[in-house]
């Protein structure tokens, strides 16, 4: 297992179905990171504006990660088009 479990969920308020909110915390996500995974994104914060945004979003969130936000979909995009993870890796990542 990749990442631990942090399953939510809440009524859609438009037709009263349940949703599924797939959040787990910062350091979950980080401790999920092997080394060079880690060590490669903080390298690529240093020249990429899409990594470092990345990056300081993880610094600076409230503590959790929504894995369906916008903001972590493109997060993980930078990281493979940086070559830090495969689009396998990537996948894995998504579908916790």
């Amino acid at each position: 297992v990749f990442f631990g479990s942090g399953v939510g969920f809440e009524a859609e308020e438009s037709t009263g179905e349940p949703v599924i909110e797939r959040v787990i915390s910062r350091a979950e996500f980080i401790g999920g990171l092997s080394d060079a995974e880690l060590s490669g994104l903080i390298s690529a914060g240093r020249n990429s504006p899409d990594v470092e945004v990345f990056l300081l979003r993880l610094k600076l969130g409230n503590g959790s990660l929504d894995l369906d936000s916008e903001h972590m979909q493109t997060g993980v995009a930078a990281m493979v088009s940086k070559g830090l993870i495969n689009q396998a890796r990537a996948d894995e990542i998504r579908k916790l």
